[in-house]
């Protein structure tokens, strides 16, 4: 796949060529001489081109250079990673910077990244649309719902489920969390255990995945959150949740998943 990239300009057109193919593209003034295409890459894979790219700006760049660098990174931190799933906001900037970066490393001769790390990456580029829409493959917990596809499917089934059975009650979302006042079920102990479980597992399926993607060689590293090394513990304040809360926070567990073709 990668015999034909041999500078980090080769690597920025085939990467962008993926993206087209993949993501589609924007484009501006098609007519004109101020014509202009990006691609709607995903927050996920801006993260994973800048994680091939931060090494040999950090190392090799000017000034001027490592301040664009800078306020790139800056933006993934802000608007990547709460998203990483959606098209990144900052898409035309990001990708003027990958050729501006692709053109400088190649002008001071700086050698690309081995034919295994652009493999990587361009598999990466269209590996997220590709297991969008992956879901469990199994019945979680409380009962046993047909026509489960996403992970959306099983929580949307589950909430209708609790709310028939176990009626609701009207309760604000919790501090942080968007959607005003909601019908939230009037689940028992027992209830929110089961779910609690099953969605941690669910959740930690996810990190396993993210770990299973970096053994296969690629070397991406985080570039903008290098203190999350390890999956997350569940906090006692988290564990003494009331159930109406949990219940109310799970839509966010949901939308993690989304992305993944984590199994349960």
């Amino acid at each position: 796949m990668s015999s034909h990239i041999h500078t980090w300009t080769d690597g920025h057109l085939a990467v962008r060529e993926r993206a087209y193919e993949g993501r589609g593209f924007v484009e501006i003034n098609s007519e004109t001489h101020a014509a202009a295409r990006w691609p709607r890459t995903t927050g996920a894979d801006v993260i994973a081109i800048a994680a091939v790219l931060d090494p040999a700006v950090r190392a090799n760049g000017t000034p001027g250079l490592l301040r664009r660098w800078r306020a790139t990174l800056a933006d993934l931190q802000r608007e990547a990673l709460p998203a990483a799933r959606d098209t990144y906001s900052e898409n035309r900037a990001f990708w003027s910077t990958f050729e501006s970066v692709a053109n400088f490393l190649d002008d001071v001769a700086v050698s690309p990244p081995s034919p295994a790390i652009w493999d990587a990456l361009i598999d990466h580029v269209g590996e997220v649309v590709e297991l969008r829409n992956i879901g469990p493959s199994q019945d979680g917990p409380i009962a046993h719902f047909d026509n489960i596809k996403t992970y959306d499917d099983l929580y949307n089934a589950q909430l209708k489920f609790l709310k028939q059975k176990r009626g609701t009650d009207p309760r604000d979302q919790p501090a942080g969390f968007s959607g005003g006042n909601r019908d939230i079920p009037r689940t028992t102990n027992a209830d929110v255990l089961q779910l609690a479980t099953y969605w941690a597992s669910a959740l930690a399926d996810v990190y396993a995945l993210t770990a299973s993607f970096a053994s296969r060689g690629t070397a991406f590293i985080h570039p903008v959150a290098a203190n999350q090394s390890s999956t997350p513990a569940i906090s006692s304040s988290t564990l003494s949740t009331t159930k109406l809360t949990a219940c109310a926070v799970l839509p966010s567990t949901v939308r993690m998943l989304g992305p993944y073709a984590a199994t349960v």
